[in-house]
């Protein structure tokens, strides 16, 4: 069963992980949701270096608490879903906290989602993602999500956080704070 949602249809499912629109984030990219810009203006106030874990607070970010995820890269290939808050564990149907999972995972959504976050890694920057939760079997709710690479004290992305906004009606209006 996928780590995903209930009505599990692997292929649909992978189909539709692959659908979300990914693109990397600059000073000009326009945010449906004022949620992941806020995030966003933290982390790029750190340019041009990357903020360290060390650096991000939760406390700081308090608004943002029901919307954050944090993943951990325990080994170069090996992710930890650290935390998520509860508008993602409602929007995803479940808790990914704890969950470990790698590129080589039998899960093929963890496998693409491990090779996405490698990839954010690899390229030191922020990206955006925007689609629908259809991969979770809720294709009317659609979303925004924003991810962030920090380094750890080598000097090495060692997690990235980010945060998931969902819009309960396609149509991309603002997050209301």
């Amino acid at each position: 069963m996928s780590s995903f949602g209930s009505g599990y249809n692997q292929n649909e499912n992978v189909k539709h992980f692959l659908e979300v629109e990914r693109f990397s984030v600059s000073p000009q990219t326009v945010f449906t949701s004022e949620l992941t810009e806020r995030l966003y203006t933290w982390w790029s106030a750190h340019q041009p270096a990357l903020p360290k874990r060390s650096e991000f607070d939760i406390l700081d970010h308090r608004k943002l608490v029901p919307y954050l995820y944090l993943y951990r890269f325990n080994e170069p290939n090996v992710i930890e879903y650290r935390l998520n808050g509860e508008a993602i564990v409602a929007a995803i149907g479940r808790s990914q906290a704890g969950n470990v999972f790698s590129a080589a995972d039998e899960d093929p959504e963890m496998a693409a989602l491990a090779n996405y976050l490698m990839d954010v890694a690899e390229a030191r920057q922020a990206h955006c993602c925007r689609g629908t939760l259809a991969f979770v079997d809720k294709k009317h709710v659609c979303f925004e999500s924003i991810d962030c690479p920090l380094l750890g004290d080598d000097g090495n992305v060692s997690h990235v956080v980010g945060l998931l906004v969902p819009e309960f009606a396609k149509g991309g209006r603002r997050s209301a704070l």
